[in-house]
């Protein structure tokens, strides 16, 4: 999971406490979105590394 991420149960939550279930919805409402992103933008990391995007940096082939 993202790190930073609060969820309930885990890591910035004590024991016992709990998150009403229109806030916790609320919550991850906004945060399902924001991890798919962080997924997304790892991945296309992940692609750049392997080289997937070199033949964007020959300039032999710019606009032709």
């Amino acid at each position: 999971m993202a790190e930073g991420l609060i969820v309930p149960g885990g890591e910035g939550m004590a024991e016992g406490d709990s998150v009403s279930g229109d806030v916790g919805d609320s919550a991850l409402r906004e945060a399902a979105p924001e991890l798919r992103r962080l997924q997304g933008l790892e991945r296309i990391a992940a692609l750049g590394e392997a080289g997937a995007f070199d033949e964007l940096l020959d300039k032999r082939n710019y606009r032709n």
